[in-house]
């Protein structure tokens, strides 16, 4: 099929870049957990990180396989559930005393953690914006 340069092309077209674009930035996310992935030895964070890339890869999958709106929508909040997420921890981190321990052992990791958390923020925020575009493209 071929297009024009005035139409854009077919949502399952879209959504498919959009899904191998995301499935991409999952796997930044996840990457710090990556080198601990002994889960019997792994720090709290490390596991939160692996559910939550599995679970993103998930719904990701149903994105690919199932193009449509609320497969697009749900990718949407996820992402700025991610973000907003994001944001928290790095503001935790921020802003807890040195002397006091950090919640999910970030405490020795505090400095990365911060430049993470923020990097992951500003992903996860272009991919929420990405997807919740592509989303109200498709009217029925």
């Amino acid at each position: 099929m071929y297009f024009t340069s005035d139409s854009p092309p077919p949502l399952r077209t879209s959504a498919r870049r959009l899904a191998a674009l995301l499935a991409a930035l999952v796997l930044i996310a996840v990457g710090p957990a990556i080198a601990k992935f002994n889960l019997a030895a792994a720090p709290d964070w490390a596991r939160v990180l692996l559910l939550g890339g599995g679970l993103a890869m998930a719904y990701l999958a149903w994105m690919a396989l199932a193009p449509c709106r609320e497969a697009l929508w749900s990718i949407t909040w996820a992402l700025a559930i991610a973000a907003a997420a994001g944001v928290l921890v790095m503001a935790v981190a921020l802003f807890t005393p040195q002397e006091r321990p950090l919640p999910l052992d970030i405490g020795p990791t505090r400095g990365p953690a911060v430049a993470w958390c923020l990097t992951i923020a500003v992903l996860s925020s272009v991919g929420s914006l990405l997807a919740g575009r592509l989303a109200s493209r498709d009217r029925p």
